[in-house]
């Protein structure tokens, strides 16, 4: 978690990274100037794109803990998600009975 934060804080802001200014610093002094509006012209559409997909990984590895945490967001009586993943669907399988 700790490893996606700052990557994302660095695709995020020139300051959020030590390699984004070390970056901007050599750009600038060979003539390429990078200011806070260039660099964020990528950086936001990345940085939201990201943030999309790890949410989504991150959804399907621990829905479980995430619907206990914050109901409204898990399963509701009746309702079931519409995407079962291969590696889980043995998991919500029915026992056979005896």
């Amino acid at each position: 978690m700790l490893a996606l934060a700052s990557t994302l804080a660095g695709n995020l802001l020139i300051v959020g990274s030590i390699a984004n200014i070390i970056v901007v610093d050599a750009a600038g002094r060979r003539g390429v100037h990078i200011d806070w509006k260039r660099h964020a012209r990528t950086g936001v559409p990345v940085t939201l794109a990201t943030m999309a997909i790890s949410w989504t990984y991150l959804w399907f590895r621990d829905r479980d803990r995430i619907a206990a945490a914050w109901p409204w967001l898990g399963e509701r009586p009746g309702v079931r998600f519409p995407f079962v993943p291969p590696w889980d669907r043995q998991r919500l399988a029915v026992a056979p009975e005896r």
